[in-house]
């Protein structure tokens, strides 16, 4: 006899390879279709992860192993990130991307303090650690020259 329990299978997967497979079929599959309508591959993960997550086809829930896996994805798109940078642009303008930088960390960094302190009524030292979120979450962000 048998046994066919094997390919019983719920949803919202909860078995650590499948979960494991059906994301590493995502990686590889999902930029190669979305590719053929002319969408990036980054926005093509991001789709294809939104179509099977909690608020799509509900194929997995957010758990530990989902949680794991967005932190390597953000890692890697900032190694992609780091890869594009033209090092000799980055070089003669060196003087001017450091102002850029100082100018977008301390400005909402000073204004995000001020008005946490101030007009919300926060702690001084939790106003400190949600500037430096706000702060860090453009930091990387430059803009685009024609």
């Amino acid at each position: 006899m048998l046994n066919l329990n094997i390919l019983s299978v719920t949803l919202p997967l909860t078995n650590p390879v499948l979960i494991f497979s059906v994301i590493l079929f995502i990686i590889l599959f999902a930029p190669l279709v979305l590719h053929r309508f002319k969408i990036p591959d980054i926005v093509g993960l991001i789709i294809a992860g939104a179509l099977i997550g909690p608020y799509g086809l509900h194929i997995m829930d957010r758990d530990s192993s989902i949680v794991l896996f967005g932190t390597v994805g953000l890692l890697y798109i900032m190694f992609v990130a780091g890869l594009e940078i033209d090092m000799a642009d980055f070089k003669k303008n060196s003087k001017r991307s450091l102002i850029f930088g100082l100018y977008t960390f301390f400005i909402p960094m000073i204004l995000g303090t001020f008005a946490g302190v101030y007009l919300l009524d926060f702690f001084l030292s939790y106003i400190h650690f949600t500037g430096k979120y706000v702060c860090l979450s453009h930091a990387g962000d430059l803009p685009d020259r024609e």
